[in-house]
């Protein structure tokens, strides 16, 4: 559950709980309660607007920063992944294969691909219990899982091949090294199987 939606079932569930009480002191007659509930139930609602409100024009501030940054050329030590697979050392007759696309978000979609290949498509269900914010690391759904909660736009992704699945990519490159761990664990893919790296994009 996103921050987000957090804020909104606290806000229910307390609105809930006030109404309930509310309506107890109207039938006890005790209309001193009954004023006093209602005055701090109203502005409730009004400050979890400004809040999200808010939150909203920081995410867009920081969105702008960040494409200001990624437009002017101050990231010029921008990486990508570099994975490599080592079938063998999973018990699998095949030559090891080495990902290493223009993007670091092709390349992991990439790796899923391979990994399905190899171990079948039955691994997106187990994946998809991999937490990437609010979401999980796939779906066959991005456009509805892959939902920024505060701006409503979707979150970057990349398809799986032909295998009907999406991987989500809007993370670091460090965090999509930490992903690439996970995955091997989750699928208990033996140590030395897979290699994963940040490499620096080439220059032109």
């Amino acid at each position: 559950m996103s921050e987000l939606q957090e804020w909104r079932e606290q806000t229910q569930n307390l609105t809930l709980r006030v109404r309930e009480a509310i309506a107890d002191a109207a039938i006890e007659g005790n209309l001193t309660m009954v004023r006093t509930l209602t005055e701090s139930l109203s502005p409730l609602q009004g400050t979890l607007d400004t809040l999200i409100e808010s939150r909203r024009c920081w995410q867009r501030q920081m969105e702008a920063i960040q494409s200001h940054l990624s437009s002017s050329g101050t990231r010029s030590a921008v990486t990508r992944l570099q994975i490599v697979i080592n079938w063998r050392a999973a018990g699998r007759s095949l030559e090891s294969l080495t990902l290493q696309e223009s993007t670091a978000a092709k390349t992991l979609a990439r790796f899923m691909d391979a990994l399905a290949r190899v171990l079948g498509t039955d691994i997106f269900p187990k994946l998809k219990a991999l937490p990437v914010g609010s979401a999980g690391l796939v779906s066959r759904q991005p456009e509805m899982d892959f939902i920024n909660p505060v701006t409503g736009e979707i979150y970057g992704h990349q398809p799986v091949g032909a295998t009907g699945w999406f991987v989500h990519t809007h993370t670091a490159n460090s965090t999509k090294l930490d992903q690439i761990e996970k995955v091997c664990s989750l699928l208990s893919l033996p140590l030395g199987t897979v290699t994963a790296k940040m490499i620096p994009n080439p220059t032109h």
